[in-house]
């Protein structure tokens, strides 16, 4: 003999609104565009599981199907910053950036996304050399230079 619990599913309003949200809209946009005020929206986040799940699902959803499209792009970006760094007929700024970028990413792969990534400035002075542009050292981050990105405000996007 089995037991089958039904799981209660979001009402379509309920699912525009899950959509909107994963899409990035805030609580009070997502709410308004299902002809809603965002209190409702609050209150499923509170009492309702089955919302909270949905939506947590379909956070899952897209952040999967983000990261996919951003693997898919990053083949094709290491492809154009290879062929930036080897030819010679960019320019030596040009060149370095596409160095550095590089750099960064292999960084934030081996360690993880790095909210400050610094390179040695040993590592700086010798790219500049090698792309006989001493002159770029000027515009490159300096030593400690600690580059804060800005603190996102509380998102209302989230159940909590």
């Amino acid at each position: 003999m089995s037991i089958e619990i039904e799981v209660a599913k979001p009402t379509p309003v309920q699912q525009r609104v899950i959509a909107a949200l994963v899409q990035g809209s805030t609580i009070s946009a997502a709410a308004r565009a299902a002809g809603l005020h965002r209190t409702t929206v609050h209150y499923w986040c509170r009492t309702q599981p089955h919302f909270r799940l949905a939506l947590e699902q379909a956070k899952q959803i897209h952040a999967d199907f983000v990261r996919d499209e951003l693997r898919a792009l990053s083949r094709t970006a290491m492809d154009v910053l290879k062929r930036m760094i080897t030819n010679p007929n960019y320019s030596g700024a040009v060149r370095l950036r596409a160095i550095l970028a590089v750099i960064q990413a292999s960084m934030a792969a081996e360690v993880g996304p790095l909210t400050d990534p610094l390179i040695p400035q040993a590592h700086l002075d010798a790219i500049c050399t090698q792309l006989g542009e001493s002159g770029l050292r000027s515009s490159l981050p300096k030593p400690g230079f600690h580059h804060v990105a800005s603190a996102s405000s509380h998102r209302e996007s989230q159940c909590a």
